[in-house]
This record gives structure tokens, sequence and C-alpha cells, in this order.
């Protein structure tokens, strides 16, 4: 299995093992450049591949996963503000740059920037940074707020929308007590087949107002046994 020796935003370079050391807390394929296990072994191995990336000519890259680590392993939001470049500096990885920002500013409570700014993103199709809707600081956004940003990302994938993004719809919805909304996005990602469906199909048949639809719910629970 070839490794990953340097990654960019836009290309990656992949060597036969043991020729060089891998890029740790980056991933090389994909909309997400910044791994979700970027905080193992106390970020050791990103901080590594940050002075690489530096020695390499990409200080602005390198201040990027400098302050992601800040932000998510050393909890200081403050600081990784400061630290994250310009959005021209890092173009070809912007989106990335962008979610990092709106998550340290839901964090320092500049919740306006932060819900301006995903507008942005959402206009220019930046479906990605409904990522942030699952980070620490989205807890400062309303139910109407989260709503509107995944109703709208789903807008723009439609059938190519991910299960995921559903459920985490149907879990606002449900939060709201609109059952209908959890019903149309919950039976959408049991048809995919994802079994995190189960839990908003059970409260479903449970307490949807249509007994149709609740027979229904019961019914689509079955399936997955």
């Amino acid at each position: 299995k070839w490794v990953p020796a340097v990654i960019e935003p836009r290309y990656s370079t992949f060597v036969a093992p043991g020729l060089d050391r891998p890029m740790e807390g980056l991933l090389p394929c994909g909309d997400q450049l910044i791994a979700d296990d970027l905080c193992s072994n106390g970020a050791r191995g990103p901080s590594e591949t940050a002075d690489r990336l530096q020695e390499l000519g990409q200080p602005a890259f390198a201040d990027q996963l400098r302050a992601a680590v800040l932000l998510r392993c050393r909890g200081d939001a403050a600081r990784a503000l400061a630290r994250l470049p310009r959005d021209t500096a890092v173009w070809e990885s912007r989106d990335e740059n962008r979610r990092l920002r709106i998550e340290a500013q839901l964090l320092t409570g500049r919740v306006e920037n932060a819900v301006a700014a995903m507008h942005r993103a959402l206009q220019e199709n930046d479906s990605g940074v409904i990522r942030v809707l699952g980070s620490p600081g989205a807890k400062r956004l309303n139910p109407a707020q989260k709503r509107g940003f995944l109703e709208r990302a789903l807008k723009g994938l439609d059938d190519q929308a991910r299960p995921g993004l559903r459920l985490a719809l149907a879990l606002v919805c449900q939060q709201q007590q609109d059952a209908e909304c959890v019903r149309f996005q919950a039976l959408r990602a049991a048809a995919r087949g994802d079994e995190r469906s189960l839990p908003f199909l059970r409260w479903l048949s449970e307490h949807h107002p249509v007994p149709r639809v609740r027979s229904e719910a019961r019914e689509w629970q079955q399936t997955f046994r």
C-alpha cells in the first residue's frame, strides 16, 4: 500500500512504503483536507507535518494546519483565528480554511460572522461547510438556523445527499416536533440502508399523527432485522 509523502490542496504524491514519512493530519483525497483524527497522539504528527510544509515553501498551508491543531486539539479558538491565513493565501484549500474560521468564530462568540460565512459557503456550493454543525461551537446556533443550513445543503445536493446529512436534518426536525419532516428524511435514509435511521423510525412509529405513517415506520424497522 503506497503512502502519501506530500499532500497539497490540489495534488498529492504517493510513494512506496518506507521511502518517506507519511504526512499525518491531512487527507490526500476528497473534499475534506484536515483529518478527523487530527488530535491523536497529542497532535504530534500534524505538527511535524506543518513544519515539513513550511520547509517545502508552503507557509500559509502550514499555518492552516497549525490553526486546525490549535482549534480542534488545544481548544484555543482565539489563537486559531489569529493563526489562520487569508483565504487568498490558501486558495486551493480556501473551503477548508473558511470552515475552520467558522468553527473558531462560533466558539469565540462571533455568531453573526459565522452565520454569514456559512450562507456564503452554501451560495458557492460548498456543502462540506455543513460539517461545522457537528463542531462544539454549533451549540450557539438555534434549531431554526441549523435547519435552514441543512435544508439549503440538501436542496443543492438533491439525490446525491448522503444519508447522514438527511438524518442530521431529521434530528433538528424531531427537536422541533415536525413529524412530517422527520418522516421524509428518515425514510429516504432508510431506503439507502442506513441503520442510523432506526431511532427516527421508532420515534415516527410512536409520534407521527397519521396511523398509516406509524405503521409504515414499524414496517421499515423490520427491514433492518
